[in-house]
């Protein structure tokens, strides 16, 4: 995947400079002052028009991202009056991660969770995964309770819901041979929520194993330092 050497600085806010005397490009943080934090789910405008064939000038461009020169990466070239570099290359130098999307022929860039600022706190819900579109954010969980909120889809915003405490039973009822409700696990920011994973293990321990609800519990609402691997929760998390 390549993008234009501009993309890095109008969309991403870094310096991206071409050095036609040294035959190099150097990215590097920005020195701008009016900075505006873009929203974490802004999407660009995809291109919509056919591909299409270009010409491209290939010189040995070497590259520089953060004072260090790249070893090994897809050369970069010059299409008419814009250089393209490996997005890829660049993107993982700067801390990123980059999805690629093949339904849609685009890329995602994430900010790994260790480099986002502001605190991580661990929440719990319970997706209604039959009937009524909705889901209960845990507030408490004990051995053998569990206080919740819930939330359905045809609430308004702004509509206080009053907590219910309910044995802990009721979360593995089911209706029609199904499990009415699926656990998720995730991690409560400033501006948005990141889905955690759970590992088939942990999610056993938590419906069969009283004493370990507990202390799935006690680690509710507070901050998370230690991100795991892979955004897996598992039972080492908790113990």
């Amino acid at each position: 995947m390549y993008v234009p050497l501009s993309f890095f600085s109008d969309t991403l806010w870094y310096s991206a400079d071409w050095n036609r005397d040294k035959n190099e490009i150097v990215i590097d943080t920005t020195n701008r002052l009016e900075f505006e934090e873009p929203a974490p789910d802004a999407l660009l405008a995809p291109h919509r028009g056919a591909p299409k064939e270009i010409s491209a000038a290939y010189n040995e461009i070497k590259i520089k991202v953060k004072s260090e020169t790249l070893q090994e990466h897809p050369e970069a070239f010059v299409s008419g009056d814009e250089i393209f570099v490996p997005l890829r290359a660049i993107a993982e130098k700067l801390g990123y991660e980059v999805e690629w999307v093949d339904s849609s022929s685009s890329f995602i860039l994430h900010l790994p969770l260790e480099q986002q600022s502001g605190p991580k706190t661990l929440s719990m819900r319970y997706r209604n995964k039959i009937g009524l579109e909705g889901s209960l954010e845990i507030e408490r969980l004990t051995a053998n309770e569990i206080t919740y909120r819930a939330y359905h889809g045809h609430l308004s915003k702004g509509i206080e819901v009053k907590p219910e405490t309910v044995p802990f039973a009721e979360m593995l009822k089911e209706e029609l041979g199904y499990r009415k409700y699926g656990l998720q696990f995730y991690l409560r920011m400033d501006k948005q929520d990141i889905r955690m994973l759970v590992s088939y293990e942990l999610l056993r321990k938590i419906e069969s194993d009283a004493s370990f609800r507990e202390q799935v519990g006690v680690k509710l609402g507070e901050p998370m330092r230690h991100i795991p691997r892979n955004r897996i929760l598992t039972v080492k998390n908790f113990e």
